[in-house]
């Protein structure tokens, strides 16, 4: 699950990682859509979503399963 000390510590890293970055060297508005375009592409193994993306990824015509994150 994500309730857990180390799970804190990823997004704390991340976060801080994020603070540092270069400025100008991330595209945010061309990158918010990068993993979604990545996964219904099949570059990328493995998304978190929820079922929101459901009708996308099966317009996009992604083989896709489920699980729970607890």
């Amino acid at each position: 699950g994500l309730a857990n000390d180390g799970s804190i510590k990823g997004v704390e890293y991340a976060k801080n990682w994020y603070a540092k970055w270069p400025k100008g060297m991330q595209d945010t508005k061309g990158a918010a859509n990068l993993i979604q375009t990545q996964f219904q592409s099949g570059k990328t193994a493995a998304i978190i979503e929820g079922p929101w993306k459901a009708a996308s990824f099966k317009e996009a015509k992604v083989n896709y399963g489920v699980a729970t994150i607890l």
